[in-house]
């Protein structure tokens, strides 16, 4: 590149153009979107499009909303199947109550667009708060928008306008909590959020019972650490426990507080074992690996175990056990795939970028290398772009 000194306007170094040029800096630095926003925005607009198929894809988002709706204009929640002409007075547990009735209010303010609208809302929420967990555990910005996207691609197998999709948030924030715990980058007193979040998450939907799941992950992991740890890490992982324990112990409280009480827990893990409803509705079966859809998460199923496999890094005791847990419950049924995803990914970016290019140097590996290298580089540019920005 050729320069020309003269061709520069008189005065571009005069005090003046330099606080005018660090005004429109600023401004820029708070109007310019981060990547955060543009993940956020981009998802937004793919559901907008996406929005017929995920009002229509069955038939249980009228359903929510007409449930929502009673419970709008009786300001009740009804106990008793008041919906059936046949046994009326069968139970009725409305564990999602109030995503019905949220969806019954976007329905009377947006009419069918408003559902969609809503749920895509927290889809987006969620894969953002899921690509802002990989950033602060340090990953690359292209692999965490590589990732972001590719587990969002993953789960739209099952983007309908349904209180499960409030299942997809709580599932990111309660492990980007954990692991920012774990990691030490938060503060202990910090984990009470967990309370609060399985607080409102157990009145939008059943899925909070994953949440427990995982928070009792970190405490087995942290009593093995105990039990079977050297003396450094038993010391690190007992104060750890304590904590871990006692929000544990507050998030079980926590679910009482629910329309069920604290027996809807045990009707939840009654559902979950079994019924007819379970045994016989295609999303609480195996995914069938023929269909596209599915497809994807073969793909990224054989690419984590590719990841694991060739990586130089040892999964933590936590990181193992969730990776058997949750696909387990991905292969049992396939409505688990998206959270399974959501949970797996920052495990799946820690491996990722701790696989090293090795072998001859071939066309391949000279490929990877060049591959490799750009990314860097885009990684580099991109990084410092981000870091000037925030809006």
């Amino acid at each position: 590149m050729i320069t020309t000194v003269a061709s520069a306007p008189r005065g571009a170094n005069s005090p003046t153009a330099g606080r005018e040029q660090s005004l429109l800096a600023t401004l820029a630095s708070w109007l310019v979107p981060s990547f955060a926003d543009v993940v956020y925005m981009a998802l937004i607009v793919i559901l907008v499009l996406a929005g017929s198929r995920i009002i229509s894809a069955d038939g249980d988002p009228a359903r929510h909303i007409v449930v929502g709706r009673h419970i709008l204009s009786t300001g009740s929640i009804p106990s008793t199947n008041v919906f059936s002409t046949s046994v009326p007075e069968a139970p009725f547990h409305p564990h999602e109550w109030l995503a019905e009735v949220a969806s019954a209010i976007s329905y009377d303010w947006l009419g069918a667009a408003g559902p969609a609208l809503l749920h895509g809302v927290v889809i987006a929420l969620a894969f953002t708060v899921l690509f802002r967990h990989l950033r602060a555990r340090g990953h690359r910005l292209t692999s965490s928008l590589a990732l972001t996207f590719t587990a969002a691609a993953v789960s739209s197998l099952h983007w309908i306008a349904r209180p499960h999709i409030f299942t997809f948030l709580g599932t990111a924030m309660v492990m980007a909590l954990l692991d920012a715990f774990r990691a030490g980058r938060i503060r202990a007193r910090i984990l009470w959020l967990l309370q609060l979040i399985t607080a409102v998450w157990a009145n939008f939907h059943g899925g909070y019972l994953l949440g427990l799941v995982l928070i009792a992950t970190y405490v087995a992991a942290d009593l093995v650490r105990v039990c079977l740890g050297d003396a450094g890490k038993a010391a690190s992982a007992r104060s750890r426990l304590k904590m871990l324990l006692a929000v544990f112990a507050g998030c079980i409280v926590s679910v009482g507080f629910t329309p069920g009480g604290p027996l809807g827990l045990l009707r939840l893990f009654a559902y979950v074992r079994g019924s007819a409803i379970t045994d016989n509705t295609s999303e609480f079966l195996s995914p069938n690996f023929h269909l596209a859809s599915d497809q994807l998460f073969l793909l990224f199923l054989l690419s984590l175990i590719a990841a694991l496999a060739f990586s130089s890094r040892r999964p933590a005791l936590e990181e193992g056990a969730a990776v058997v847990g949750l696909v387990a419950m991905a292969l049992h049924s396939a409505r688990y795939i998206p959270l399974a995803v959501i949970a797996l990914t920052p495990l799946f970016a820690r491996q990722l970028e701790t696989v090293r290019i090795r072998g001859a140097q071939n066309a391949l590996t000279r490929l990877a290398r060049i591959v490799a290298a750009w990314g860097q580089r885009r990684d580099e540019a991109w990084t410092r772009i981000d870091q000037t920005l925030r809006g």
